[in-house]
C-alpha cells in the first residue's frame, strides 16, 4: 500500500510586495508552482491514498484564484487514481463559529475532508485513517485519544504540534506525545514546516515552500536536520505488518531560492569602507538574481550604518527579488530592556482587563480566552538584547 503525505501548502500566501506582469503576487505564484511540482511527482509515483495534513490555505477565506487552483490539483490526484483525505489546519479554520470553512467545497470531487472533531474514515477498504484537524487537538486527552483498529492498517492524519515542534510555525495546538506511541502504521503530521521524523513511524512532511514568517529559521533547521529542501513524503506499507513503514522524503525543485548569505559582526575598528566591502563580497559570492536574500550585520553603530555604500546596496537590491540587510545595533544602542518589559507588563494587564469585561458568546470559555490572550501576547514579545 502506497501513501503520499504532504502538508502546509499555504495557497494564497503573499509575503512580498512583488508582482508579475499579469498582476499576480510573485510569492503566491511560487507557492502554486511548488504544489504543482509536488502533485506531478505524486501522480508519477501513483499512490493509493494522498494525505494532506492541514494548512491548505494561508487564510480561512482564500482568494478565488487559490480556491480554483487547488481544485485543479485535487482533480489531477483523483484522475491518477488516488483517494485523497484532507484535515483542516489552524490557517484553514475560521475563528468565528458563524463562518464556514472553505475546504468542504472539495468533497464534490470525491475528496474526504475533516474540519471538526476526530473522525474515522476508510478511503480504501483496507486502510483506516483517523483524522484530527487543528480545531480538535484539545480533545486529544485521556480516553478521547483514538486507538488503532487491529483488523486494518491504521494511519493518523493530524495537524498540530508534537512536543518541541511548535517553533517555525506557531499558533497550533500541542498534542500529547502518548498519542504517537500507539501502534499506528504511520502518522502523517502537519504544522511544522521542515521534514522531520518525530518517531520512526511519525513524520512532519514540512511545507512545500518557505511560507512561515521566519524562512531563515527553516533554512537553519533544514541544515541541522540534513533535509535537502522542501518536498513530500512517500510511505510504503508492506503487506507483512511486522515490517514497519518505509518512509522516504522526496524533494521538489524549489520555486524560489532563499539565501542566508553571511553573518557579519562589526568590531570596534570597523570602517564604513571595510563593512561595505564585506557586504559586497557576500552578495557577490552567489548568483542572487530573483532570489530572496538576507545578510545579517551585528553590533553596527548608527553612524557606521549611515555611512555605508548605499548606492552599491541598491544595485544588489535591484538584482534580487528581495534583499534584507539585517543591521543590528550594539547592545548599548538597543532599546532599554527594562522599559520594554514595563510596557509589555502594562499591555498584559490591559489585555486581561478587556477580555474580562467584554461580552462573549455563550460557548466561549472566558478563562480559556484570557489564557490564550496572554499566550499570544508572549508570542510577540520583543526579543531583548542578549536573549538569542
Amino acid at each position: 500500500m502506497r501513501l503520499a503525505h504532504l502538508a502546509d501548502l499555504h495557497l494564497g500566501c503573499r509575503m512580498l510586495d512583488r508582482y508579475t506582469a499579469g498582476g499576480q503576487n510573485v510569492r503566491e505564484k511560487d507557492v502554486e508552482l511548488a504544489l504543482s511540482r509536488a502533485v506531478a511527482d505524486i501522480c508519477r509515483w501513483r499512490p493509493d491514498v494522498v494525505l494532506i495534513a492541514g494548512d491548505v490555505f494561508d487564510s480561512p477565506f482564500p482568494r478565488p484564484r487559490a480556491v480554483i487552483f487547488l481544485m485543479s490539483q485535487l482533480q489531477a490526484l483523483r484522475s491518477a487514481g488516488a483517494a485523497v483525505v484532507v484535515v483542516a489546519g489552524n490557517h484553514d479554520t475560521p475563528r468565528s463559529s458563524v463562518d464556514a470553512p472553505m475546504l468542504p467545497l472539495y468533497q464534490s470531487l470525491g475528496v474526504k475532508v475533516v474540519c471538526q472533531g476526530i473522525v474515522k474514515l476508510w478511503p480504501i477498504p483496507e486502510l483506516t485513517v483517523w483524522c484530527a484537524p487543528s480545531a480538535s487537538i484539545r480533545q486529544m486527552t485521556g480516553d478521547a485519544m483514538p486507538d488503532p483498529e487491529p483488523q486494518t492498517r491504521n494511519v493518523l492524519l493530524i495537524h498540530g504540534a508534537a512536543p518541541g515542534y511548535n517553533s517555525l510555525s506557531g499558533g497550533g495546538g500541542e498534542f500529547p506525545m502518548e498519542l504517537l506511541r500507539k501502534p499506528w502504521d504511520y502518522v502523517a503530521l502537519g504544522h511544522f514546516h521542515v521534514f522531520s521524523h518525530v518517531t520512526e513511524a511519525a513524520c512532519y512532511s514540512g511545507s512545500l515552500d518557505y511560507v512561515s514568517s521566519d524562512p531563515w529559521g527553516e533554512l537553519r533547521a533544514q541544515e541541522q536536520l540534513g533535509v535537502p529542501g522542501k518536498g513530500w513524503v512517500a510511505v510504503d506499507l508492506p503487506e507483512d505488518r511486522s515490517i514497519g513503514a518505509v518512509v522516504s522524503f522526496r524533494p521538489i525543485e524549489p520555486a524560489r531560492r532563499f539565501l542566508d548569505l553571511v553573518d557579519i559582526t562589526c568590531g570596534p575598528e570597523m570602517t564604513p569602507e571595510a563593512l561595505s566591502a564585506m557586504i559586497r563580497d557576500a552578495l557577490s559570492s552567489q548568483d542572487i538574481t530573483d532570489a530572496v536574500v538576507r545578510v545579517v550585520v551585528r553590533d553596527c553603530p548608527r553612524q557606521l550604518k549611515r555611512s555605508l555604500d548605499h548606492a552599491m546596496i541598491r544595485k544588489f537590491k535591484a538584482q534580487a527579488l528581495a534583499l534584507r540587510l539585517d543591521i543590528r545595533p550594539p547592545y548599548e544602542e538597543s532599546p532599554d530592556p527594562v522599559r520594554i518589559e514595563q510596557k509589555r507588563a502594562s499591555l498584559a494587564l490591559q489585555l486581561d482587563a478587556a477580555l474580562t469585561e467584554m461580552a462573549l458568546p455563550p460557548n466561549v470559555d472566558r478563562a480559556e480566552l484570557r489564557k490564550l490572550g496572554q499566550f499570544y501576547l508572549e508570542k510577540v514579545k520583543p526579543r531583548l538584547p542578549g536573549s538569542e
